[in-house]
C-alpha cells in the first residue's frame, strides 16, 4: 500500500481483500495532506533509467523500494554470517524479515489490522532497535480511507 504525505491511501494505490501487509510511503499528489518542502511537494524524489536526473513520481512503484530498503536494515541488523561457496554475507530467513516488517509498523487507519493498511506503516526507527511497541496513530476521516 503507498501512503501520502499524511499517511493516508494514496489516490493512485488500491488494495485487495485482506491483502494488505504493510504500508510505506509512496507519494500521493492528490493529498488534502501539507506537503514537505522541496521540489516534488507529495512525491517521491527518484532516479529515472534514462538519462543523470531526477523525477517526482508516486505510487506503489515507490512505496515498493522503500520497503525493501527497510528489509535491508533489517537483514543487516539482525542477520547471521553465513557463507555460500565461500563467500561470507548475511543471511536472514524471509519469514524473519516478514515478521520484523509486520511486528514493528506505526498502526494507522483502524486500530489493529484493517485490510486498508495492513499491519501500519514501516518505519526504519523501531524496525532497526528492536522496539517492540506498538504506536497507534489514527488518520483522520477522509474520502482516502474507506473500506
Amino acid at each position: 500500500m503507498s501512503l501520502g504525505p499524511g499517511s493516508e491511501k494514496a489516490s493512485s494505490s488500491n488494495h485487495g481483500f485482506g491483502m494488505t501487509d504493510v504500508a510505506a510511503p509512496g507519494g500521493n499528489s492528490n493529498s488534502q495532506y501539507p506537503v514537505f518542502p522541496g521540489p516534488c511537494g507529495p512525491q517521491i524524489s527518484s532516479t529515472i533509467p534514462f538519462g543523470s536526473g531526477y523525477a517526482c513520481i508516486q505510487g506503489t512503484s515507490m512505496a515498493s523500494p522503500h520497503t525493501t530498503g527497510v528489509a535491508a536494515l533489517i537483514v543487516s541488523q539482525f542477520g547471521r554470517l553465513g557463507s555460500d561457496a565461500g563467500t561470507p554475507h548475511v543471511v536472514m530467513r524471509p519469514q524473519e524479515v516478514e515478521a520484523y516488517l509486520q511486528e514493528r509498523t506505526i498502526d494507522i487507519g483502524l486500530p489493529g489490522y484493517d485490510e486498508c493498511f495492513g499491519n501500519g506503516r514501516i518505519d526504519a526507527v523501531p524496525e532497526v532497535t528492536h522496539d517492540t511497541s506498538r504506536l497507534y496513530q489514527p488518520n483522520p476521516p477522509g474520502p482516502e480511507y474507506a473500506e
